[in-house]
């Protein structure tokens, strides 16, 4: 069974404006982190590059750059709506509704690549991990992505958004999880041979602080937060303190520039 907060976050994620949001303000995966995948798998002589599938894929950014590399990628989530902001015009992509754990459309040992972005530290690792195992061919290839916490730019802006989340919000954060992306999934037990681990992968954009604020609302923690409190503040509470500090007399959140910087990683292995 999914953890109960797999399910929580399962149940945010219902809705098609939360997935229109999540779609256009996650940031895109750095090029460097496939380029990682594809030249681990690339030097993996047994397996091919007829199909790539990419488990809880949201909708879409890690999926999108697997299909200039593979004949045939299946994207799959438990979030029907999430799929359904998937890019419409790509003919060689799929998207399938399933849980990470069980996904009996895929055939045993037709995959080349089994793929899970910014999402193994929600699932049931063990029921996983037999579900890609018994999805990849012999010496098919098993990468797993993701990110820690956005860092910002600026001194008091940083040390205030920390103080939000492990302070004022930390009733909704799942610290556990959290700390398996802190840790770059070193603390997994990853049934495959050959495992390589990534060093980080530095992301630095420049956006405006309105679409700041609309990637922060696409956070699980945010979501509990308003679940909890239908009537709260907190995001108001947020634009106003950044504004205070980023803004040098400009209250306009189309107009204020905030830097933002994340750090990916990935961890890679063969069946």
């Amino acid at each position: 069974m999914q953890s109960e907060e797999a399910t929580a976050i399962h149940r945010l994620h219902k809705g098609d404006s939360f997935s229109k949001v999540y779609a256009s303000h996650r940031p895109s995966y750095p090029q460097r982190v496939f380029k990682g995948i594809l030249d681990y798998h690339g030097d993996n002589k047994p397996s091919g590059c007829q199909l790539a599938v990419d488990v809880c894929c949201g909708s879409g950014q890690s999926t999108i750059p697997l299909t200039e590399h593979f004949s045939k990628v299946v994207g799959v989530d438990i979030s029907e709506e999430q799929l359904a902001n998937m890019p419409k015009r790509t003919p060689n992509l799929v998207g399938c509704v399933a849980p990470a754990e069980d996904i009996p459309m895929l055939g045993n040992g037709t995959a080349d690549l089994v793929t899970i972005g910014s999402s193994i530290h929600w699932v049931d690792c063990e029921r996983f991990f037999k579900e890609a195992n018994r999805i990849l061919k012999p010496g098919g290839t098993f990468a797993a992505f993701g990110y820690y916490l956005e860092s910002l730019d600026n001194e008091d802006a940083q040390k205030y958004m920390t103080k939000i989340r492990f302070n004022h919000l930390r009733k909704y954060l799942v610290v556990d999880r959290i700390k398996l992306i802190k840790d770059r999934y070193k603390t997994i037990e990853f049934p495959f041979r050959d495992l390589l681990r990534s060093k980080d992968i530095e992301k630095r954009v420049e956006m405006t602080l309105e679409h700041y604020l609309d990637y922060i609302r696409t956070f699980h923690y945010i979501n509990m937060y308003y679940q909890e409190n239908p009537e709260g503040d907190i995001m108001e509470q947020i634009q106003y303190r950044l504004i205070k500090i980023l803004g040098d007399g400009e209250d306009d959140v189309k107009q204020i520039k905030v830097s933002v910087s994340w750090n990916f990683f990935f961890v890679l292995g063969r069946k």
